[in-house]
């Protein structure tokens, strides 16, 4: 392992809360200090007065690291109040928390970090991870036993179904300006409290390859204190749903101090102040489409709004069950007589129905969808879509239109480079595809495309690897392996 340089602005600083884990604690570091930017990272160790010898073996890794800053109370305390002494020291754009018995990949944080700074409406990043029960193992030489992949991000489902965010995420250090730091006095559920907060106003963006190892034992905070979980979690789903419900904003501190400065010592804010504030949270929900979908039961009774949005949720997890089983016409039969029968105003359905049908080639009755999709529906995602399906058709003029329309959506730059393939600008078309292939690495036409555009130009091994990517982000793609498979062969 080499000694990383001293970091005077890091990019990212992983905060590492331990208490009586110094049988993980060197291989968490090491797992750290292997990461493919780790000269742009600072690792923050938070030692919450423990018994045992973390301290001994960081100072050792502090002698040949000297990107490591180490801290230690005078008593235990939460993990989320160590986490908040983590935020308050780092230095870096980004934060994560490093789990002294989990480990990385060793490009994990690399990608997250190129998720962040290529999307800038995005302010969390996750991604999925395998399970593993035996501990000290690394994520390139483990025994796994599972694996979580997550839901792909929707604010509801995650104030509906519960957290799905897993225990590796990065986020933008200033949120924490917005919305203050983990409430340190929950045991286990204050990350779920914190992700709610900043979701209220923040997107979030879903990996969908394992980036992580996750180490499954009945010593973890979790697992020592369910019945804890479920009463902080029941605390938790009631404050944020009536805020949902009432179209209020939890815990924004710029809302939270006009309060305090326009009514100075007076107490309560008065009637005037309390509408000018509810016009800023108004103003800031109405441009979210997870509440424009969820406001679009909310005249319902609270019993039939919740039971609506569960079907719904449930009718999507169906019909992508249905899909990856390759039974495509019951998967849209789900999302028709389910799905949109339940919550007609969401607009997650019609996205997830034309998504189905583009993934069975049936661009045509994709584009029949839109047309029924509700007014708040992302406009870009349907151009991103009217672009793939216009491409699909050889009409490339309406599809070089549509994907302009849509900002840079990385499969619309995928339409566009393929339009330059036509036309024979190779050179551009590369270009594109590596452009999509940065802004979002779970897109598998980016790296499908830009295999066989390699493989074209006789660059074999690098369309060999960017064709494995497709596989790896899109396993269940039957093309992308059937090439691979094909590739695999020629090359013996």
């Amino acid at each position: 392992m080499q000694a990383s340089d001293s970091i005077s602005s890091p990019l990212v600083s992983a905060i590492v809360s331990t208490y009586n884990s110094e049988r993980f604690i060197h291989g968490c570091i090491e797992d750290l200090e292997r990461q493919t930017i780790a000269h742009q990272l600072e690792i923050i160790v938070i030692d919450s007065a423990s018994l045992q010898n973390e301290g001994v073996l960081v100072r050792e890794f502090q002698g040949r690291c000297n990107n490591i800053r180490y801290l230690r109370t005078d008593e235990r305390e939460t993990v989320y109040a160590a986490w908040n002494r983590g935020i308050d020291m780092a230095r870096g754009r980004y934060i994560t928390n490093a789990n002294t018995d989990d480990r990385h990949r060793n490009d994990a944080f690399e990608l997250m970090v190129q998720v962040l700074e290529s999307r800038p409406a995005v302010d969390l990043v996750y991604a999925d991870v395998l399970i593993t029960e035996t501990a000290s193992e690394t994520f390139e030489h483990h025994t796994p036993c599972g694996r979580y992949t997550w839901y792909d991000w929707d604010r509801n489902l995650l104030l509906d179904k519960g957290c799905f965010i897993g225990p590796q995420p990065m986020w933008r250090r200033s949120l924490h300006e917005l919305y203050g730091g983990f409430d340190s006095s929950y045991v286990t559920s204050g990350d779920y409290d914190f992700w709610l907060r900043i979701s209220q106003t923040s997107d979030f963006f879903h990996i969908r390859q394992p980036l992580g190892l996750y180490l499954a034992h009945p010593e973890s905070i979790e697992h020592q204190n369910e019945d804890q979980k479920v009463i902080e979690n029941r605390k938790i789903l009631n404050l944020y749903r009536q805020a949902a419900k009432e179209g209020r904003i939890n815990g924004l501190m710029p809302l939270e101090q006009i309060r305090k400065k326009l009514t100075g010592s007076k107490g309560s804010a008065g009637p005037l102040i309390e509408e000018y504030v509810r016009s800023i949270e108004y103003l800031l929900l109405e441009s979210k489409e997870w509440y424009t979908n969820r406001r679009s039961v909310e005249n319902m009774s609270a019993d039939e709004s919740c039971l609506r949005l569960e079907v719904l949720s449930t009718a999507l997890q169906k019909a992508r069950l249905l899909f990856q089983r390759g039974e495509v016409d019951g998967a849209v039969s789900m999302l028709l007589n389910q799905g949109i029968r339940a919550a007609a105003s969401s607009s997650v359905v019609y996205f997830e129905l034309a998504e189905i049908l583009m993934a069975d080639g049936r661009y045509d009755d994709a584009l029949q969808v839109l047309p029924e999709m509700p007014a708040n529906a992302d406009r870009e995602r349907i151009y991103e879509i009217e672009a793939i399906c216009h491409a699909a058709f050889g009409d490339d003029e309406s599809a070089q239109q549509a994907a302009n329309r849509s900002q840079q959506r990385p499969r619309s730059l995928v339409v566009l480079g393929t339009l330059a393939a036509r036309s024979g600008d190779v050179v551009e078309a590369e270009a594109l595809f590596r452009l999509a292939a940065d802004l979002d690495p779970s897109c598998g036409t980016a790296w499908l495309s830009l295999g066989m555009l390699l493989w074209g130009d006789g660059d074999q091994d690098g369309a060999y690897q960017a064709v494995r990517q497709a596989v790896v982000v899109e396993p269940l793609n039957g093309e992308a392996v059937k090439i691979l498979r094909d590739m695999a062969e020629r090359l013996g």
